[in-house]
């Protein structure tokens, strides 16, 4: 997962609240698999918000990580429930105990990871038998041969704008990997997300096209 410098996990936490119209279609989703009494990953947690919704919606208890030390000191400063757990760490190898969490949620995380296969591994590792994974990405590319291509993006309109950088994925990468870590797809699907563009700026030489993506798996 990215670490952004300062400026910009400042920007974007002043403004990350313009930049949640996916929302409304993921969290209804996560309702059905069910949140109440359970135990949850917020991977790829940024300042806490999502930790501090899924308590709010009944979890027993969320575990927030995220590689960002700026990030996850905010998400401490803000957050003081005791119900919910931050810790840095860059995801390649989760310093968490398996077969504990029911969901994990990575919610606009998928696109900054290099190594798909690896760090789905490990989720499902920490993923009861049965658990589920929900995940929304940007996809940028349906070519094999494009992906893990650094693609600039903007979140957000006019000053509110947050410049970032993500990885090119393609449905396929991300299907292939959820398979090989022994999990079963249930939806995977393209969704709108008008707050999210490919910088205009950026030459788009290969021809990257935003396709965003909401998947279900369940671990076998």
């Amino acid at each position: 997962m990215n670490e952004y410098p300062q400026k910009v996990v400042d920007h974007y936490t002043q403004h990350r609240n313009s930049y949640r119209s996916t929302d409304s279609i993921v969290f209804p989703l996560v309702k059905k698999i069910g949140i109440k009494d359970k135990v949850i990953l917020d991977f790829g947690c940024g300042h806490g918000v999502d930790a501090v919704k899924f308590v709010e919606l009944g979890a027993k208890k969320v575990v927030g990580i995220d590689p960002s030390k700026p990030m996850i000191d905010l998400a401490k400063q803000v957050n003081s429930n005791s119900k919910i757990k931050f810790i840095v760490t860059d995801g390649n190898t989760l310093p968490l105990k398996g077969n504990q969490f029911d969901l994990v949620f990575a919610n606009f995380v998928i696109h900054y990871l290099k190594d798909t296969e690896q760090q789905f591994a490990e989720i499902a590792r920490v993923l009861k038998p049965g658990g589920y994974f929900v995940a929304v990405f940007n996809c940028l590319t349906t070519d094999l041969k494009l992906i893990n291509k650094r693609v600039p993006m903007l979140l957000g309109k006019g000053k509110e704008a947050t410049r970032i950088h993500v990885l090119s994925k393609s449905p396929e990468e991300i299907k292939t990997s959820l398979e090989l870590a022994d999990f079963k797809i249930k939806k995977f699907s393209r969704i709108a997300n008008p707050d999210a563009k490919i910088d205009p700026a950026y030459d788009n030489k290969y021809g990257f096209r935003k396709n965003p993506i909401i998947f279900i798996a369940q671990k076998n």
